[in-house]
């Protein structure tokens, strides 16, 4: 068995966390939030529209604040993908390169 840093109140946090790997994204919600750093305090440098494809570099669970940050290539900050409390998407993995 391997050793996660998980606890068994976590699964669903696990479960969406697994989803959530590197790769190409759609993004799902508004005018979605574009910020220097992964941390949700750090400056905002860019809104993204509903539609729009971004290619995420790095993924980064922040379990503190029930959070998924995905770092993008382009416009360069980091985004959240996934509220781990309730499971909004702010973005979708696509299986598929634009």
């Amino acid at each position: 068995p391997n050793s996660t840093a998980w606890s068994c109140g976590d699964a669903m946090a696990e479960t969406i966390v697994e989803e959530d790997l590197p790769g190409h994204y759609l993004i799902t919600h508004n005018n979605a939030a574009v910020r220097a750093e992964a941390a949700l305090d750090s400056p905002v440098v860019g809104q993204l529209a509903a539609g729009e494809i971004v290619h995420v570099l790095e993924v980064l669970p922040l379990l503190e604040e029930n959070r998924v940050r995905g770092k993008l290539e382009h416009p360069h900050g980091w985004i959240s993908l996934v509220n781990l409390q309730d499971g909004y998407r702010w973005a979708e993995r696509q299986e598929i390169a634009p």
